[in-house]
C-alpha cells in the first residue's frame, strides 16, 4: 500500500505529457503559450519545492499518516480541476495545489519507509519504491494518451484514481513508533556533523542538475517526435513509457547492484550511460535511434533515483528523516521546474537536437567529476 501510494508522485505530471501539443494548439492565442503549456507539466514542481521543507517539518513533528491522507484529498481536487478549468491560467493554479499535495504524499511515504526499514531493508524498499513509481508511470502515460485521444480534458480525469488509495491507506497503514515522536526545533539543524550536512548538499546538487536535463525528455520529446514523424498522442505516450518501463525494471535490481558498487560508482556508471543515451537521441533524427537512446537513459535513471533516496535515508537519523527527504524532493523538483526555462533558452541559441547533445555532454562531465573526487 505504501509503494502504491508513492506512485502519485509520477501521476502528478506524466499523464499530461501526450496532450501538451494539443493544449498549445487550443490556447494558441495566449502570449508565450509555448512556455506556459510546458509550465502545466512543471508548475507542480516549484510548489513541491516551496512546500517540501515545511511539510518535512510537519511530518517530523506531527507524524506521517494524517498529513498523507489530507494530501491525497487535495491531490484529487487539484488534479481533476484541469478537466473543467476555463483558461490556461486556471489550469496552472490547479497544478500549483497539485504540487503542494504531491509534496505531502512523497515526503510522507519516503519518511515512512525510513521509519520501517534500515540497512539492507531500506536499500530494498527504495529500489522497490522507484520501480513502483516507474511502472505506474508507464500505466499513467499510456492511460493519459488514451484519454487524450478522446479529448484533451479527459486526461485530467485520471486524478480520480487516488480516491481508492485514500480509503486503502487509511485502513491498512499504521503510524510507526520512532525513537523521537516529536520534532525538535529548527535549532536541531545545527547538531548534525558538518560532514553529514556537506553530504546532503552534494546529494541535493546532484538531484537538481539531474532533473534539469532529464526532464528534457517528457518536455521536449513530444514536440521533437512530431516534428520528424507523424505520431498520435497514444504513440507518443507509449514511446516515453518505454523509457519508464526500463527505468522501473532496473530499479527492481537496485539492492543487488548496490551490494557490488558504492554510491559513487553507481553515479559514475549511470551518468555515463545517460550521457550516451542523450547523444544517441540527437545523433540521427530517426525513431529507432531515438527509442534506443531512451532505453539506455531509462536503464541509467533506474539506478540514479533509488541511489539518491537510499543515500539520504541511510545517512539520516529518524528524527531528521522528514526534513532530509523534504530537501531531496525540493532539489529534484526545483530542477524539474527550471528545466523548460533553461532548455528553451538553449534551444533558442542552438537547436532542439543540439540541446540533447549538450545535455549528454553535461552528464558525461558529471561522471568525470565523480571519477576525480575523493572517495571519502
Amino acid at each position: 500500500m505504501l509503494l502504491l501510494t508513492s506512485t502519485l508522485v509520477i501521476m502528478a505530471d506524466l499523464p499530461v505529457v501526450p496532450v501538451l501539443p494539443k493544449m498549445q494548439e487550443i490556447f494558441s492565442d495566449i502570449p508565450n503559450i509555448n512556455l506556459l503549456v510546458k509550465l502545466v507539466l512543471t508548475t507542480p514542481a516549484i510548489f513541491i519545492v516551496i512546500s517540501s521543507p515545511f511539510i518535512g517539518y510537519l511530518l517530523d513533528k506531527y507524524g506521517r499518516k494524517n498529513i498523507i491522507l489530507a494530501s491525497i484529498l487535495i491531490y484529487v481536487l487539484a488534479g481533476t480541476s484541469g478537466a473543467y478549468a476555463g483558461s490556461i491560467y486556471e489550469i496552472l493554479i490547479g497544478r500549483a495545489f497539485l504540487g503542494i499535495s504531491t509534496a505531502g504524499v512523497i515526503n510522507g511515504c519516503s519518511a515512512l519507509v525510513g521509519d520501517y526499514y534500515r540497512g539492507e531493508g531500506i536499500n530494498r524498499m527504495m529500489g522497490l519504491q522507484s520501480s513502483s513509481i516507474g511502472y505506474a508511470g508507464l500505466l499513467y502515460l499510456v492511460l493519459g494518451g488514451l484519454l487524450g485521444d478522446i479529448h484533451w480534458r479527459a486526461t485530467f480525469l485520471i486524478y480520480l484514481l487516488p480516491v481508492f488509495l485514500f480509503f486503502m491507506f487509511a485502513k491498512f497503514i499504521d503510524e510507526p513508533i520512532v525513537r523521537q515522536n516529536s520534532a525538535p526545533g529548527w535549532s536541531m539543524l545545527k547538531k548534525p556533523e558538518s560532514a553529514f550536512l556537506r553530504k546532503l548538499v552534494m546529494i541535493y546538487l546532484i538531484a537538481f542538475g539531474l532533473m534539469i536535463f532529464f526532464y528534457m525528455l517528457p518536455l521536449q520529446l513530444p514536440f521533437y517526435l512530431k516534428s520528424i514523424i507523424s505520431l498520435n498522442n497514444t504513440q507518443v505516450g507509449l514511446t516515453i513509457a518505454a523509457m519508464t518501463f526500463f527505468s522501473a525494471t532496473t530499479a527492481v535490481f537496485y539492492k543487488k547492484i548496490k551490494k557490488m558498487f558504492s554510491y559513487r560508482h553507481i553515479f559514475i556508471i549511470s551518468f555515463i550511460a545517460m550521457g550516451l543515451g542523450y547523444m544517441i537521441i540527437s545523433a540521427v533524427p530517426e525513431y529507432s535511434y531515438i527509442f534506443a537512446g531512451m532505453v539506455i537513459t531509462g536503464i541509467a535513471m533506474g539506478l540514479v533515483i533509488p541511489n539518491l533516496r537510499t543515500w539520504v535515508g541511510a545517512c539520516s537519523e529518524p528524527f531528521f528523516l522528514g526534513r532530509a527527504f523534504g530537501g531531496l524532493t525540493a532539489s529534484l523538483y526545483l530542477g524539474q521546474f527550471f528545466s523548460p526555462i533553461i532548455i528553451n533558452q538553449v534551444i533558442k541559441l542552438t537547436s532542439q537536437p543540439a540541446s540533447f547533445t549538450l545535455a549528454g555532454m553535461f552528464m558525461m562531465g558529471v561522471s568525470s567529476v565523480f571519477l576525480v573526487i575523493s572517495r571519502k
